[in-house]
C-alpha cells in the first residue's frame, strides 16, 4: 500500500503565485498539480491512499506576507474539488502547520510507502525508512544522497538543525547571523551518521559560542517538526468520480488529463 500525503498549503501557494493571484486559475493550476500526483508513470507506482494537509496556525516569530482575502477565500472551492474528485481528506488542525501535521501522519501512517509531496526545506527531514520526499518545485523525488549533500549533515533527520544554524529567508527563519552551509559543514566534521540526535544537538551546542546560542535555539524551535499532533486523521483510500465532475465547477479544460489518470486506476 502507498501512501500519497500532500502539503496543499506549499501546492497551493505555489499555484497562487505562478497564476499572478488570479483565483479561478490558482484553483485550475491546483488541481492539475493534484492528479499529476496520481499518474503512476511520474510517480514511479500506483497511489493508494491520498491526504491533503493545510496550515492551522503559524509558530510564533514565523511570521508570512500579507496576502489579499483572495487567498484564503479560494481555498475552500479547492478543498472541495479535491474532495469530490479524490474521495479525499484535508486535513486542517487548529495551532499547527501543516509541516506539522504532515510529518504526524507520515510517521503513523502503516503503509508500505509512504511518499512526501511538498516543496518546503523543513520535511527533508523525513526522508528515509518507508517515507519518501517528493519535491513539488522540480517534480521528482530527492534521494537521501542528494538531501545530505545539500545540507552537509549525516542524516536527513538532522536537516532542522542545519537550517536553524545557517537561517532561511524564505522561511522566515533567521538562523545564526553571519553563518552560512560553510559553517554548517564545519559544526559536522565530527558527526557520525550512527549517532542519536539529541548526542549530535549536544555536540552542536557545544560548538556554538554562549552569544549566539540563543539565536540558534529560536531558529530551532521553528526547524524542528512536532509529529505528535493530535487529531490528525489517516490517509482514506483514493475513489476518483467520473470525469464528468469537472465541468461541475467549471473546471473542463482539465478533463482530458484527468482522464487520462482515471484509466490508470481502472
Amino acid at each position: 500500500m502507498t501512501d500519497l500525503i500532500v502539503d496543499a498549503n506549499g501546492l497551493y501557494a505555489r499555484a497562487w503565485y505562478a497564476c499572478k493571484e488570479d483565483a479561478y486559475e490558482t484553483v485550475r493550476a491546483s488541481v492539475n498539480s493534484a492528479l499529476s500526483l496520481l499518474n503512476t508513470e511520474r510517480m514511479g507506482e500506483k497511489v493508494d491512499r491520498t491526504l491533503f494537509c493545510w496550515d492551522g496556525g503559524q509558530k510564533k516569530a514565523k511570521e508570512r506576507v500579507e496576502r489579499p482575502p483572495e487567498y484564503e477565500g479560494t481555498k475552500p472551492r479547492l478543498k472541495a474539488i479535491l474532495e469530490a474528485l479524490l474521495g479525499t481528506t484535508n486535513a486542517r488542525l487548529e495551532g499547527y502547520e501543516a509541516d506539522d501535521v504532515i510529518a504526524t501522519a507520515a510517521f503513523d501512517s502503516q503503509a508500505d510507502h509512504v511518499i512526501v509531496a511538498s516543496g518546503d526545506k523543513d520535511l527533508h527531514q523525513l526522508q528515509g525508512g518507508t517515507i519518501s520526499y517528493y519535491d513539488l518545485n522540480t517534480r521528482g523525488y530527492i534521494s537521501t544522497r542528494e538531501i545530505l549533500r545539500q545540507w552537509n549533515v549525516r542524516r536527513p533527520s538532522q536537516v532542522a538543525i542545519a537550517l536553524a544554524v545557517q537561517g532561511d529567508s524564505v522561511d522566515k527563519i533567521t538562523g545564526i547571523k553571519g553563518w552560512g552551509p560553510k559553517k554548517v559543514e564545519k559544526l559536522f566534521e565530527s558527526i557520525t551518521s550512527d549517532m542519536p540526535f539529541d548526542l549530535v544537538l549536544r555536540l552542536i551546542e557545544e560548538q556554538i559560542p554562549v552569544s549566539k546560542l540563543p539565536e540558534f535555539q529560536e531558529s530551532l524551535e521553528l526547524t524542528l517538526l512536532n509529529s505528535g499532533v493530535p487529531g490528525v486523521p489517516e490517509p482514506v483510500e483514493l475513489r476518483l468520480s467520473r470525469v464528468q465532475e469537472l465541468s461541475k465547477y467549471g473546471l473542463e479544460e482539465c478533463e482530458n488529463f484527468y482522464a487520462r489518470i482515471s484509466q490508470q486506476y481502472g
